[in-house]
């Protein structure tokens, strides 16, 4: 018999945990029929999500202490936390991504435990396969065969892993040579001195320098990207821009900006970030896709900034001469004489360059290839519940709801998180999500429009869940 219950959060990460945590801490009274949230989490343990589940302690927020709250409205809540555990804590600290991860689990942990009676957190281990259209709501349908039927389904799912690397050779992969999730992959295997090739520049590549270099990794670090850029540091004491947002709110007038702000750009962009959502809605459809050509990969290393320490022993490796960046792209590897070469069709060079190597690791990224193609969104896709926007970023949302395959919003079907990405762009971080998660809650629970504890239907045709329900399926595949 399929379980009822009244908002199906798919995805147990950082998005889903959130969002599940907010329906909580705001469901105040329900009614005699209670309240229920099911939190669907394929992996043992809902609360992390890939990266803040990481073991490794070299990995590192990328963003300070003092603005990765969980509240909107208490900017120093995760400070306060962490200094219950971790001693002299300052908000311009960069902190472990595993504590943040254990802040995540104990936040939906006290939202659980203080609850009013009535409400309950569904915990679901599997995996989302089928969302169907049913009376009232939706079936979501798990790997295991089991079911929830929802009033409400909330789409979490977090990054998608990268695109697999091309033109690798079978044998390479079978001895593990290639490591195509870093975040996933501990890098066990480490070559004390061979070399090390990662595709990609960005903030993944960063973690795997740093993991490289805690395993006592003394070789050579090759890494290749399309624009060879460098992810840009954070300062302990940035330059304050003065002024307000931009008045042209045009491609070339925020980029003139910008430009302006000379060495405040930090704080330009910091500035401009809550707006950021705003300001990408009101770009052409033309000036969105210049921007995707021409700009992005500069927004990224800009915007994506790395912590002081992370970006110091990049620094000293640069100047050692073992880290060696290529603009350029890894078009395949095959096996060598001590390990592999690795094909690198460097920009400006008509010759393939190879490369030899002992490990390849993929850095390139979330795929939004992998993002769309997965069962749960195929089936969206192809039941017409979902679209893809026009920019190849993925989904088409507005206001956090699905567009469905006749361009209208699909009822009581929300997203938070990256999948929102077409529509804000900014959607990838938690000053962005914990708003998008805040807001979903309120919206599902009616308190944004009628300012009420709850505006929910009646709920006679509801069960009354448990306190706390744990139920366990398979992950299919």
């Amino acid at each position: 018999m399929d379980r009822r219950v009244d908002v199906a959060v798919v995805g147990g990460g950082a998005s889903g945990t959130l969002t599940a945590a907010w329906l909580l801490r705001l469901c105040g009274h329900c009614g005699p029929d209670g309240f229920s949230v099911a939190l669907i989490e394929r992996r043992a343990r809902a609360g992390a999500g890939v990266a803040y589940g990481t073991k490794r302690p070299e990995h590192l927020l990328n963003v300070p202490a003092g603005r990765m709250s969980v509240d909107p409205a208490d900017p120093f809540h995760f400070v306060r936390w962490a200094r219950a555990r971790v001693r002299g804590v300052s908000p311009g600290a960069f902190l472990q991504r595993r504590l943040y991860g254990e802040y995540l689990r104990s936040f939906l942990e006290v939202a659980e435990q203080a609850a009013p009676a009535g409400a309950a957190l569904v915990r679901v281990r599997g995996e989302a396969v089928r969302i169907r259209r049913r009376r009232g709501g939706y079936r979501v349908e798990l790997g295991s065969g089991d079911a929830l039927l929802a009033r409400w389904v909330v789409l979490a799912t977090g990054n998608a892993s990268p695109d697999p690397l091309p033109g690798i050779a079978p044998a390479l992969r079978a001895r593990g040579a290639v490591v195509e999730e870093p975040w996933r992959a501990a890098l066990d295997e480490v070559p004390e001195l061979g070399t090390v090739v990662l595709v990609g520049s960005g903030l993944t590549a960063l973690d795997a320098v740093a993991t490289l270099r805690a395993r006592g990794h003394r070789g050579k670090i090759v890494a290749v990207s399309r624009h060879g850029l460098l992810p840009k540091s954070h300062l302990a004491v940035a330059p304050v821009r003065s002024g307000g947002l931009p008045r042209r709110r045009t491609l070339r007038g925020l980029l003139a900006w910008l430009r302006e702000s000379g060495g405040a750009w930090r704080a330009a962009l910091d500035a401009i970030r809550p707006a950021s959502g705003e300001l990408w809605g009101g770009l052409t459809r033309r000036e969105r896709a210049r921007f995707l050509r021409h700009l992005r990969a500069h927004w990224d290393v800009h915007r994506h900034r790395a912590p002081p320490s992370i970006h110091a022993v990049v620094r000293e490796l640069l100047e050692a001469g073992r880290l060696e960046v290529i603009a350029g792209r890894m078009v395949g590897a095959v096996p060598g004489r001590r390990g592999m070469q690795v094909r690198i069709h460097k920009r400006g060079e008509a010759r393939l360059r190879s490369q030899a190597a002992e490990l390849l690791v993929n850095c390139t990224g979330p795929s939004v290839a992998g993002m769309l193609g997965t069962p749960l969104m195929r089936g969206l896709l192809e039941d017409g519940l979902a679209s893809v926007d026009r920019s190849g970023l993925g989904l088409r949302t507005q206001g956090g709801v699905l567009v469905d395959a006749r361009g209208l919003s699909a009822p009581r079907l929300m997203t938070v998180g990256p999948l929102r990405r077409a529509e804000l762009w900014e959607t990838t971080a938690i000053p962005e999500i914990r708003v998008q998660a805040k807001e979903i809650a309120e919206r599902i629970l009616g308190r944004a429009a009628t300012g009420h504890p709850a505006a929910l239907e009646p709920r006679h045709h509801l069960t009354a869940p448990a306190r706390v329900r744990t139920t366990a399926a398979s992950r299919s595949g």
